[in-house]
């Protein structure tokens, strides 16, 4: 930039016009539109207007904001989207508004313009600008806004008023010479100016104290003086006695003799070094400024250092950095002119204590400027190393943020003397460079952490996708295409509702809208897509976004995690368990004594409706003639063809079975078809039958005799082959029935039906005498249920187990006196005094003619582990959502807080070193006031203070750190790590574990290790799996120390392994107190802990569950016994999965 404070209006105009045209260059021209269009050469544009040092205002025609480029914005201490829609008078003070309104009309009327004029920051201080104006019209040649160039005069202006009243205060140098430039007379100002005394003056002239380069313009502007022209003062530099140069202004007047003859001049001399220092310095830091935008941090420090070695005109200039504790020294880089033609010493990034620096770095010992001006003559100098350039004089300066020193800038060897103008020179630019490195500092971590995310991004371990409030797509990853099964060119054609299912569409698009409004910053769902094949997707999605600085919604950034494998698993264990119970359900009606073929049909059919979700169905038997005997239907209602006293089916001559009905009969298979009509074997319906839109048919088989069919239909969404599969089981059991209602008369055959039925749905039966509760009859599976004999429950009260509530409360009455009990779920105590969790259900019926309670009992053991795995699972992935959240928002208040306590803690050391000095100073005998200050010492406890305040502030400091520490396991609980699997010996592991955390057992345990010798190595996180081992053998320690205290005892953790193909086994078994049978489903729940507060944080098994079953696909399942021990049984798998 152009030397602007010497500048005229009119060349100020030019320059603003040069930057004008190369804006125009950039498709910026009159005819520019307000809303500029979001395409390569609108972001091209916007780029170079940033780029540019002047700032670029557009306004439109309401005088409102609609761009600004950094320069502007960074001028008034806003980011530039700050600005961005605010009115023209929000940065005007109130008394400048009326000018401003004016200049507006100005351009209205199409004029341009170059003025000063003054700006309000956001700070509220005035900012001093020269503006070039332009109006913009529109297509209609209307006025349309206006486009203004800024340049920020405030600094120009602090230096002209500091100037203005250095020149007030400050005497000028005054002399009487003849006209061959002898001193006549000179005043002291002047002798002070040049270093002489007036006797030393007068034997000099003064054109040999004029620099040789300006000697022939000084001689020439005396002669058009002399010769009665009318010049400005004529700027030159004088050369001090000390050899110094003074810049200066010469304005020269003629003193004529009484002849009208020039007789001698009267030199005024003003010193104008400072201000020829500002300008250079300013000039160097806009040079600065603009270098580091387009260098690397590297090259600015330095250009930086080779700035300020030309300023101060010397040979040789350094940087280093100062560490935190202000301990170690870092050389960060030479000058230019050192690296390559002065200094031989290299020492780039050389490491150095401060105690061992030279007298240079009695800048960071008395945090202040050094000069020496003489460096040979110092008593305390360390000397110079080895291929150091020789040193005559050096300058040091310190640059100090929140009071501490963080790097030194040196320069060295100008061939006169240091002063206080090169003192400021070097402090001034320095502390500006340390500005322009904290600022690139944060550019290249900014960079990098870009590419971290894109490379997290791009990694597709989970679907990602950034999406604008238009609801259209930013960036996605491969994994979402993957997940959708649509490729990119196809997704950008599409919304997000485009494939999200219908049902779940009203739910997201709240939660969107609510994000929207800025009610929520983030939400999680559960929803389905739908692929591009039609097939339905469930997924997990976690929804976080970006803001502008108005509050308003950037950008959303969704995590979309595929969750069908587990929602399957879930539907299909609800399948299986209504499928049981209503299997368990048929019994009675099966097995009853009164039980006929038709009231057994009924309930058949009506349980395959209910199971399948049909709206019709039939039921049929077969004789053994293959005739169709008994029919059932709920049909007969709906349909005009179709009447209990003739519902018969015929058969063809030839023994098979006609049209589609006889389809499954004929095959001896099962089938579905969801559009019967166009089924090949279909032969239409008659007149007045109910009209199919779905139809399933399996056959009874008894072996391999037909014995009859079960057919439904018009299910709402289609039969599927898990229908096929509930009907195959329940047509197994109208077999079973046909046989027994068949041979009723024998009870050897019903005996054999029951126990067929009972093992086949793996249920508990017991036959209880309701009036004196006694049992029965308990079938093998009950025996089995409660590890019992037979004779051990036969004729025994029912009353004999131990009954407790899913509240843990014991059940003193028989539970089976209570005959409406219906998949009820109890704990019962077995007689291996083992509990187990049950559901159920006891019937009134009919038994051999006479009135008895059935009561059917499930193991539902597998089923509440699934629960329980499956809450986990939720909880777990919950927590991790709510941890990252927790720990991305706490860590950066924790980091403030943290450097505060710090530096209040040091800042305290030096103010209680200060105030113990002045209570030594200040004792009561000295006078008054001291006595009345060190009574006020006293009544504040003052010793006390100075004592504990120190002790508070390391207490907070130990506080911070454990809150870090938490925050950290946070973080690594919600991302537990993303390094590849390598191979790795279990036994090794555990082994150096053990070592590890030796400390925790040494003193109250000995470890025994039974380590199998053939294990293979395994695929896996090997740092993750010690983590795990730790956590575990950390709690086995703590186990037994809790029970050997206060004795001499010692426990044993006993730690096994085995291979057993495809399994590595880990058994790590301890003697301690034992988990109590409460606790035991909560020992894996995220923060359950049952150590003192701040003894555990309640995430160390939750983390081990997490590491061995979601990250290697293994398992981890505890035993205990209270006052035994516990065992942990880790089951790893060998190779990949």
């Amino acid at each position: 930039m152009s030397d602007l404070e010497s500048m005229t209006k009119e060349e100020l105009i030019a320059e603003l016009t040069k930057a004008r045209a190369e804006v125009e260059q950039l498709e910026v021209n009159r005819a520019v539109s307000i809303a500029l269009p979001p395409n390569l050469s609108a972001l091209l544009y916007s780029i170079s207007l940033d780029r540019l040092v002047e700032g670029i205002w557009i306004i439109d025609k309401d005088a409102n904001t609609v761009f600004a480029n950094k320069a502007i914005a960074s001028m008034l201490g806003y980011t530039t989207q700050e600005m961005l829609g605010r009115h023209l008078f929000t940065f005007i003070s109130e008394e400048n508004i009326e000018e401003c309104r004016k200049n507006i009309l100005k351009r209205k009327r199409g004029i341009e313009e170059v003025h000063d004029f003054e700006f309000m920051s956001k700070a509220g201080q005035t900012v001093y600008t020269r503006i070039s104006t332009f109006p913009i019209l529109g297509e209609d040649e209307a006025y349309a806004g206006a486009v203004a160039s800024l340049v920020d005069l405030s600094d120009l202006h602090l230096i002209q008023k500091q100037d203005q009243n250095n020149f007030e205060n400050a005497p000028i140098g005054m002399a009487h010479i003849d006209l061959d430039g002898h001193f006549i007379k000179v005043n002291n100002q002047y002798c002070n100016l040049m270093g002489y005394s007036v006797e030393e003056l007068k034997a000099e002239t003064f054109l040999s104290m004029t620099y040789p380069d300006d000697r022939q313009g000084c001689v020439a502007y005396k002669d058009q003086i002399l010769a009665g022209e009318r010049r400005p003062k004529f700027i030159k530099r004088q050369i001090s006695r000390n050899g110094e140069i003074i810049w200066v202004t010469l304005s020269l007047s003629v003193v004529n003799d009484s002849a009208g003859e020039p007789h001698h001049l009267i030199a005024a001399l003003e010193d104008i070094s400072e201000q020829k220092r500002s300008d250079m310095v300013l000039q160097a830091r806009l040079k600065l400024m603009d270098f580091s935008f387009d260098h690397s941090l590297e090259e600015v420090l330095i250009k930086i250092v080779d700035v300020i070695e030309d300023l101060t005109n010397s040979q040789i200039g350094f940087h280093h950095f100062l560490s935190f504790d202000q301990k170690i020294l870092t050389l960060q880089t030479w000058s230019t002119r050192t690296s390559m033609e002065v200094c031989k010493r290299e020492g780039k990034d050389t490491v150095y204590s401060l105690e061992s620096a030279g007298v240079w770095a009695d800048c960071i010992r008395s945090k202040g400027p050094v000069v020496h001006n003489d460096y040979m003559s110092l008593l305390h100098k360390n000397g110079l190393p080895a291929g150091h350039a020789p040193l005559i004089r050096e300058l040091v300066v310190p640059i100090i943020r929140n009071d501490k020193i963080v790097s030194v800038l040196g320069v060295g060897n100008k061939s006169t003397n240091y002063t206080d103008s090169d003192i400021e020179t070097a402090t001034f630019l320095a502390d500006l460079a340390w500005d322009i490195i904290e600022r690139k500092k944060v550019e290249e971590k900014l960079l990098l952490s870009e590419e971290r995310f894109r490379s997290y991004f791009e990694l597709g371990l989970i679907g990602m996708a950034i999406v604008d409030t238009d609801k259209k797509w930013i960036e996605i990853n491969d994994k979402f295409c993957e997940i959708i099964g649509y490729n990119r060119k196809e997704i950008e054609k599409l919304t997000w509702p485009d494939f999200t299912h219908p049902d779940d569409i009203d739910k997201n698009k709240n939660l969107f809208e609510k994000m929207l409004s800025g009610e929520l910053d983030s939400y999680t769902m559960d929803k389905r897509y739908i692929r591009k094949n039609g097939e339905v997707v469930y997924v997990s999605i976690l929804t976080g976004c970006t803001r502008n600085n108005d509050g308003s919604l950037d950008y959303q950034i969704a995590h979309i995690m595929d969750i069908t494998d587990r929602v399957k698993a879930e539907q299909e264990a609800e399948w299986n368990l209504k499928l049981n119970s209503t299997l368990a359900g048929l019994y009675p009606s099966l097995v009853a004594f009164e039980a006929n073929l038709e009231e057994t049909s009924e309930i058949i059919l009506n349980e395959a409706i209910q199971i399948t979700g049909s709206l019709f169905g039939n039921t049929l038997t077969i004789d053994e003639f293959g005739a169709t005997v008994k029919a059932c239907s709920n049909l007969t209602n709906d349909c005009a063809v179709l009447k209990n006293d003739t519902l018969l089916f015929s058969v063809a001559e030839d023994g098979t079975y006609p049209a589609l009905w006889g389809h499954s009969l004929n095959t001896r298979k099962p089938f579905f078809s969801n559009n019967p009509v166009s089924h090949p074997k279909s032969k239409g319906l008659p007149y007045g039958h109910v009209k199919l839109t779905s139809y399933l048919s399996v056959p009874v088989l008894l072996g391999d005799k037909l014995v009859g069919q079960i057919a439904v239909a018009n299910k709402p969404d289609g039969y599927s082959q898990q229908d096929v599969d509930a009907m195959m089981h329940i047509g197994s059991y109208y077999a079973l029935a046909i046989q027994r209602v068949r041979s009723q008369t024998d009870l050897v055959a019903s005996t054999e039906l029951m126990e067929n039925i009972l093992d086949g749905i793996h249920a508990g039966i017991l036959i209880i005498d309701p009036e004196t509760k006694i049992i029965e009859s308990i079938n093998n599976v009950g025996l089995e249920m409660f590890c019992a004999r037979k004779e051990q429950i036969i004729g025994q009260s029912c009353d004999i187990f131990c009954w407790r509530n899913t509240k843990g409360k014991i059940i003193k009455e028989c539970p089976a006196a209570v005959s409406n009990l219906h998949e009820s779920e109890f704990r019962i105590y077995r007689m291996n005094g083992i509990s187990l969790p049950v559901s159920k259900t006891v019937l009134k019926n009919k038994v051999n003619g006479e009135d008895r309670l059935v009561e059917i009992i499930f193991d539902i053991s597998k089923r509440k582990e699934l629960e329980r795995r499956l809450s986990l699972a939720q909880k777990l992935e919950a927590i991790g959502s709510l941890s990252a959240g927790i720990a991305h928002e706490i860590n950066t208040p924790i980091q403030y807080l943290s450097d505060n306590l710090i530096f209040l803690s040091e800042s305290f050391e030096q103010m209680s070193l200060a105030l113990n000095k002045h209570k030594e100073i200040c004792q009561p005998y000295n006078n008054p006031k001291c006595e009345e200050a060190f009574l006020f010492w006293k009544s504040i406890d003052m010793d006390y203070l100075l004592g504990e305040i120190p002790l508070a502030l390391t207490q907070s400091l130990d506080g911070v750190e454990r809150i870090t520490r938490i925050v950290q396991a946070m973080k690594r609980f919600s991302h537990p790590g993303m390094d590849s699997k390598q191979m790795a010996d279990i036994n090794l592991a555990l082994d150096n574990t053990a070592t590890v955390c030796r400390s925790e057992w040494k003193y109250n345990s000995d470890i025994i290790f039974d380590l199998g010798p053939d294990l293979p190595l395994i695929p896996c996180f090997i740092n993750d799996l010690n983590q795990a081992f730790l956590n575990i053998l950390v709690n086995a320690a703590h186990a037994i120390t809790s029970k050997v205290k206060g004795s001499d005892e010692k426990g044993t953790i006993t730690i096994r392994t085995r291979f057993a193909r495809p399994w590595i086994i880990i058994e790590i078994e301890d003697t301690g107190e034992g988990i109590p049978d409460e606790i035991m489903p909560k020992i894996f729940d995220p923060f359950f802990t049952t150590k003192e507060v701040g003894l555990g944080t309640g995430q160390g098994l939750t983390l081990c569950y997490s590491i061995i079953t979601e990250k290697h696909g293994g398992t981890i399942e505890f035993s205990s016994e209270i006052g035994i021990g516990t065992k942990c049984t880790i089951k790893l798998p060998s190779e990949e999965v």
